[in-house]
C-alpha cells in the first residue's frame, strides 16, 4: 500500500509555491461540505497541514486567493483519489426482493472503515484523508466479495473504473494467465 499520508499537494500561489498535506478525514468533510466560513476552514488547514515557515506568508494572501488555493486542493485531492481508483461507484441494484433503505445511517461508512481496521469510530475521523478513502473502498470491497451478487457489483464497478480498454484488456489476461 502507498503510504498516503506523505503525499504532499504543491499549489502555485501569489507567494509561490505552497505544499499541503492531507488533511484529516474530519477537516477535508468540513471543507467539502461546509458553505460557510470558507476562510476560518482555509486557516485551519493551513494550520494543521502546511510546515511553519509558509504558514505567515500565506496567511497574508488577500482573501479570493485563499479560496482560489482551497478550490485547487480540494480539486487535486480529487485527482489523487481517482488515479489511485479509491472511489467505488457501484451500480444500482434492481432487487425486487430487497426494499429500500429510507433511514440509511449517517456513519455509514465510518462503521465499516472502523469495523475493517479494528479501530473505534472517533479514531476513523482523525484519519488521513487519502487513507480513510483507501481504507473505505477496501472495506466496501472486502464485504462484498463475500456474497455472487456482491462480486458482480464489484467487477461492474471495477470495469467503470477502468479509463480505457487497455485496463480491461490486461485484467482480462491476467485472469486467463491465472486459470
Amino acid at each position: 500500500m502507498q503510504k498516503y499520508s506523505e503525499i504532499d499537494i504543491s499549489i502555485i500561489a501569489l507567494c509561490g509555491r505552497i505544499k499541503l498535506r492531507t488533511a484529516a478525514k474530519r477537516l477535508m468533510e468540513k471543507i467539502i461540505w461546509e458553505e460557510n466560513s470558507p476562510l476560518l476552514l482555509f486557516d485551519e488547514l493551513i494550520g494543521s497541514c502546511c510546515t511553519q515557515g509558509s504558514k505567515a506568508r500565506i496567511r497574508r494572501l488577500p482573501a479570493a486567493e485563499k479560496l482560489r488555493i482551497l478550490g485547487k486542493y480540494v480539486s487535486e485531492i480529487g485527482e489523487v483519489i481517482k488515479k489511485n481508483k479509491m472511489s467505488l461507484v457501484l451500480p444500482s441494484v434492481d432487487d425486487e426482493e430487497t426494499a429500500p433503505c429510507l433511514l440509511e445511517p449517517e456513519a455509514f461508512y465510518e462503521k465499516l472503515v472502523a469495523d475493517h481496521l479494528h479501530i473505534s469510530v472517533l479514531e476513523v475521523e482523525n484519519l488521513n484523508y487519502l487513507e480513510y478513502c483507501f481504507w473505505r473502498a477496501e472495506a466496501v470491497k472486502y464485504n462484498l466479495s463475500g456474497s455472487e451478487k456482491g462480486r458482480q457489483m464489484l467487477n461492474a464497478a471495477y470495469f467503470a473504473l477502468c479509463s480505457s480498454s487497455e485496463e480491461i484488456e490486461q485484467t482480462e489476461e491476467n485472469l486467463i494467465k491465472r486459470e
